[in-house]
């Protein structure tokens, strides 16, 4: 094989893997590991066979090979670079997603445990609750809709509220959040 050598000749091209894909394996793992070296010179050796290239002699065949498994192995480095910095990427989007989740979750049933708690109460302070807690009206603005005095409105908000803190007494942060939207 010290003339030219035609890459696209199946004999010799199979005598050239047999003879060679043992050493490279051996070199791209210095690279890439173990695992993940026979794949890279299976390929490198299909896309070869693919090219049928003619090399001018051995010393060109063996540079050739040799910085051929080199350059795979470090687009296989950048790949997976890219691929993990993905995948870490994904997985902050991930957890952020869980961490909305986990806080819509909580935030939904709090407000529905509190929709729940207003339910039970008294029919006025209901009323009253319902529409200042989930319609978002103002005093004056129930007091209308109710035709009630607005000092009769305080009365019943205030009166459920009273209801409410004990119903939840030790759960400050429910008690927060209901001062917080009735406030």
């Amino acid at each position: 094989m010290d003339s030219v050598i035609n890459l696209g000749d199946c004999a010799v091209f199979e005598e050239i893997y047999r003879a060679y894909y043992p050493a490279l394996c051996f070199f791209a793992s210095k690279y890439v590991g173990d695992d993940e070296s026979e794949d890279i010179v299976e390929n490198l050796f299909f896309r070869i066979w693919k090219q049928k290239k003619i090399l001018l002699n051995n010393a060109h065949l063996k540079s050739f090979l040799y910085q051929s498994t080199k350059n795979a192995c470090l687009d296989f480095i950048k790949i997976q670079g890219r691929k993990d910095k993905r995948y870490a990427s994904l997985c902050l989007q991930i957890d952020a997603v869980d961490q909305d989740y986990l806080h819509n979750f909580i935030h939904t049933e709090v407000i529905a445990e509190i929709h729940r708690a207003i339910n039970q109460l008294p029919t006025q302070c209901r009323k009253v609750m319902h529409l200042e807690f989930v319609d978002g009206l103002s005093n004056e603005e129930v007091a209308k809709e109710l035709s009630l005095s607005i000092q009769t409105v305080k009365n019943h908000k205030v009166r459920a509220l009273k209801m409410l803190k004990q119903r939840f007494s030790g759960d400050m942060s429910i008690i927060a959040i209901i001062h917080f939207f009735l406030s």
